[in-house]
């Protein structure tokens, strides 16, 4: 709720009446899909948002950024726990319904818009009651559209066309609509991808969630006796090898294009006169209330009231049961001037030598932005019990990692670099397991 109860346009009570319904409508024994989920893409959205600049330079409304992260709480919304192909393949009801196009996507859109046609509150007001039927039209495409992208099955596609859009001279997010709404989308869905980019334990930590997503699944089309889905079967599976896969080909690729596009919008700030607007404002000070400085020199939200959205965190408090406040410290390098800073990083100082490799891009995957490969080796550490609130604020954004990285205009290039250190992390594990 700390992410939007900032707006004036959305009512307290009505507010807190639609969280509540938008959290009874995902499935609490879903390992990933869940609330969790849910409340950690909009904190990912919201940091991401607010530090790439896009919000400021180019004046987005209020309205707009509250619809974005209304996507983001919803954009799972109603997840069965199994995938599009599942749907396909079982002839689930879904399907068929939207004749097995972005099946899941769709679902959860439906279900986001049906919610905020609602009346919520004690005044018995929708959310977005106070719109002209014009405006509601454009805010609800915006949140529709969004979620319908986070569909995996167009992802390389979008990705290239997103690449190539990025390299020519006369990409502009800023004065451009169909370039913002293209960066806005990427964005979006880098935040759905975010635990990639999240210290190692929190990484870790929903990678196993997901698996037993989709190991569930397989189970159970096995049982149905249909195709098991691709990473879906148990038997044989090597977690470190998936993913480490995972991560070198979408998730680096998707983080390498967002650092571009943080570039190109500080190079378009430099001739730009700044001249702070309330929604960035609102914005950033939204977001540095929200994120956890996990250095321990923030305490966010002193109010005690249930950060994040309502009680999506609330309920769950009592799975913590590792703190992330006591933080290591390592030296990592700066990429910009080769001077070594001094920085958090979480759980990571833990398993990683007290100077992080540095990392050149070799020939032939300068497209990919692949990290080069690195031939030492580490001992592999378990990641320890993390419970939901930390899954929620484990990204160690508001560290001072993260404050280095923004004082050079690098915050979501310093994104980048804890996913390819995770990526290195899984293949280091996945080569040990080869030599054992």
């Amino acid at each position: 709720m700390e992410l939007l109860q900032h707006y004036s346009f959305l009512h307290r009570s009505c507010l807190s009446g639609f969280l509540g319904a938008l959290e009874s409508k995902y499935n609490p024994a879903n390992p990933y899909h869940s609330n969790a989920h849910a409340a950690d893409m909009a904190n990912s959205f919201g940091f991401m948002l607010g530090h790439c600049q896009i919000v400021e330079m180019a004046s987005i409304p209020e309205l707009r950024c509250a619809s974005m992260l209304l996507a983001c709480l919803g954009h799972d919304i109603g997840h069965p726990g199994t995938n599009n192909l599942f749907q396909i393949n079982s002839r689930h009801e879904l399907a068929v319904m939207y004749n097995d196009q972005s099946v899941l996507e769709n679902h959860h859109a439906a279900e986001l818009i049906r919610l905020l046609s609602q009346p919520y509150g004690k005044n018995s007001k929708k959310l977005f009651g106070h719109l002209t039927d014009s405006v509601m039209t454009k805010e609800r495409k915006v949140m529709v559209d969004l979620i319908l992208s986070t569909d995996m099955s167009k992802h390389m596609q979008d990705l290239s066309d997103f690449r190539l859009r990025l390299g020519t001279a006369s990409f502009n997010p800023v004065t451009q609509t169909s370039d913002q709404q293209m960066a806005l989308s990427w964005l979006f869905r880098s935040s759905d991808l975010s635990h990639s980019s999240k210290p190692w334990n929190i990484h870790r930590a929903w990678s196993d969630r997901v698996v037993q997503e989709f190991h569930a699944q397989g189970d159970e089309e096995k049982r149905l006796d249909l195709p098991v889905s691709p990473l879906c079967d148990r038997d044989g599976f090597c977690l470190p090898k998936s993913q480490a896969g995972f991560l070198q080909f979408v998730c680096i690729p998707v983080f390498t294009e967002i650092a571009r596009l943080e570039k190109l919008i500080v190079s378009l700030a430099v001739d730009t006169v700044e001249v702070p607007n309330r929604t960035s404002r609102s914005v950033l000070q939204a977001v540095r209330k929200v994120t956890t400085d996990l250095s321990g020199r923030q305490m966010p939200n002193t109010s005690g009231k249930p950060t994040v959205v309502h009680n999506f965190v609330e309920q769950r408090k009592q799975l913590v049961a590792e703190s992330l406040s006591h933080m290591n410290r390592i030296r990592v390098e700066s990429r910009s001037n080769g001077s070594e800073k001094r920085g958090s990083s979480g759980q990571l100082a833990q398993v990683w030598p007290e100077k992080s490799p540095r990392f050149a891009t070799p020939p032939g995957q300068l497209r990919l932005g692949l990290p080069a490969p690195i031939k030492s080796k580490r001992q592999s550490q378990s990641m320890g019990n993390v419970g939901e609130v930390g899954l929620i604020k484990g990204m160690s954004f508001g560290s001072e990692r993260y404050r280095d990285a923004e004082a050079r205009n690098e915050v979501l290039a310093e994104v980048l670099q804890t996913c390819k250190e995770n990526c290195l992390r899984w293949k280091d594990m996945a080569e040990d397991l080869e030599d054992d």
